[in-house]
This record gives structure tokens, C-alpha cells and sequence, in this order.
């Protein structure tokens, strides 16, 4: 198995790869499609949640204003609360909502947001347009890449237990409820992730994937595309995995996985692109592997 790692010129592979348009679209509970809508009672309903994350690029001492649409398209009203969170570099590769960082952390954006309205209700069909305003306040030291997420969490009320007072029991009562997160980044405008770095590239075809790390070893957030080609090297048969987007705060280190397609048994390369969004660099990687 060998494994090389290198920096090429963009427009180089650029007309190597197959060319994507990519679009990035907001979190839907339920796709739409255009089809003759079926029956009431089987109309797949819910509630939807867009876009799915923002991006600021505001200098300090300006602001700036985007949207989050929430659309009830369930049979039933619905109140929902309105909640911020920071969440520290490692934690995006867990639950972030779940995440608590130190007091005064550097690159919490929560400090900086206002969101309105905090608490709505949607009938069924309604629609609720969130604000959230990014308010930097002045000053160099502002001038750093900063995130958070948004938290759209529904409120019920807790009913009471109906236990007959002649039984001796305990009750125990589960109030589902639904939520979402957005997540929100703010670069300065001049701050771009220019020390983005492949770090490692493994073949595991027993489980018929590939895994890689990449670190940014810069200040800036990194919001990079992955492709992925892979070659029949009997054949000379090529097969490309679709580009995904993925985000890389500064100074940390993520691990993904890409699952193969149904390769057939042979000898395989495959050439991994990061794209990190420099006019003048990928950042690429080779390695050659075997499906028994």
C-alpha cells in the first residue's frame, strides 16, 4: 500500500476532475418532489428548518442580518423556543448543542448575536422568518474567525400523570418533542483558511471505504470540497465519488470516512482532492489498494 501526499496547482486537476456544480441547500425534514400529491391521509408532513447553516464575513465595528425560515406543515400548532449555544473546536464532531466552553471563550459568536423572535407559535400551514444580527463591536481584537449554532427547540407543556390513587406505582411520562440546529460562522473578510493539510489517507477494503484526515493550521474557518477518483488500474476504468462539503475550524484536526462503491475485485488508485478554496493550491493526496 503506498500513500503520497502532495500540494499541485489548482487549474491542474481542476480539468482532471469532473466539473460539479454545488449547491448548498437548508435542512428539510421532508423532501419535496413533483409528483401528483397522493391521498390526505398519506401526504408526508412535518416540520422544515432552512438553510441548514450561515456564513458571515463581517468586519468589526459593522453588522449584519440573515434569516432562518421555519415552516409548520404538520396537522397540529406548534410552539418553538429560540436558543444560542458556543461550542469549543473539538466539539463539532459531536453533539455541539450539547457542548460548554470556558467563560469568555475567544471564539464564541453568542456574545455577538441577537436572535427575534425567541418564542413563537405556528399554526398548521404557517410560516416564522427568524433574524438573526451579527453586531460586531470594534476593535483589532475582534478581528478572528468566531462560531456558534442556533438551537430551534418545540416547547409542550408536561401533563399530568392519570395514576389511580389506589395504585401504588410509579409513573413515568415522555413528552416528544422535535429540534434543529444551524449552525452559524463569522470570518473577517481578509481571514481565509490558506494552511489546510491532509494529514493521512488509509484504504480499508474489508469495509470497502477509504479514510482521511485533514487539520487547519490556521486561524481562519475552513470550508473546504472533497473529491474523490478512483481507478481500475487492469481497466483503466474510472469511477469519481460525489464532491461533499466540509468545515474545518481553526487549528482542528477531522477524521471522515468515504464509502466505496460496489468495486469489483482488483487493484485500485485513488487520487483524494481538497479543495480549501486557495486560487493557487489543492491540497492531494494518492494511494494504491487491493479488493481481494
Amino acid at each position: 500500500m503506498i500513500l503520497i501526499i502532495f500540494k499541485q496547482p489548482s487549474n491542474r486537476f481542476y480539468s482532471a476532475l469532473f466539473s460539479l456544480v454545488f449547491a448548498l441547500i437548508g435542512f428539510e425534514s421532508f423532501a419535496q418532489q413533483n409528483v401528483a400529491p397522493p391521498a390526505k391521509d398519506t401526504v408526508p408532513r412535518g416540520v422544515s428548518v432552512s438553510p441548514s447553516s450561515m456564513r458571515f464575513a463581517i468586519q468589526p465595528g459593522t453588522s449584519q442580518s440573515k434569516q432562518i425560515t421555519v415552516r409548520n406543515d404538520t396537522d397540529y400548532e406548534r410552539t418553538f423556543q429560540v436558543l444560542t449555544n458556543d461550542y469549543g473546536i473539538d466539539d463539532i464532531n459531536r453533539k455541539s448543542a450539547d457542548a460548554v466552553v470556558p467563560e469568555n471563550f475567544k471564539y464564541g459568536l453568542t456574545r455577538w448575536m441577537y436572535t427575534t423572535p425567541n418564542l413563537f407559535t405556528l399554526k398548521p400551514g404557517e410560516v416564522q422568518r427568524i433574524n438573526v444580527l451579527i453586531d460586531i463591536p470594534p476593535g483589532d481584537e475582534n478581528t478572528h474567525a468566531a462560531w456558534n449554532m442556533v438551537i430551534i427547540e418545540e416547547v409542550k407543556e408536561r401533563q399530568m400523570l392519570d395514576i389511580p390513587s389506589n395504585v401504588s406505582a410509579v409513573g413515568l411520562g415522555i413528552v416528544p418533542t422535535m429540534g434543529f440546529g444551524i449552525y452559524v460562522y463569522q470570518n473577517p473578510p481578509n481571514m481565509v483558511a490558506s494552511e489546510i493539510s491532509l494529514t493521512g489517507l488509509k484504504a480499508n477494503p474489508k469495509a470497502k471505504n477509504l479514510v482521511f484526515k485533514t487539520k487547519n493550521k490556521g486561524q481562519a474557518i475552513g470550508f473546504c470540497t472533497y473529491y474523490l477518483e478512483i481507478m481500475n488500474m487492469a481497466t483503466g476504468k474510472t469511477v469519481k465519488i460525489l464532491p461533499k462539503q466540509i468545515t474545518l475550524l481553526p487549528t482542528a484536526e477531522r477524521e471522515f470516512t468515504i464509502d466505496f462503491l460496489d468495486l469489483p475485485t482488483g487493484s485500485y488508485n485513488a487520487l483524494l482532492v481538497i479543495d480549501y478554496g486557495s486560487k493557487d493550491y489543492l491540497e492531494t493526496a494518492e494511494i494504491d489498494f487491493a479488493i481481494p
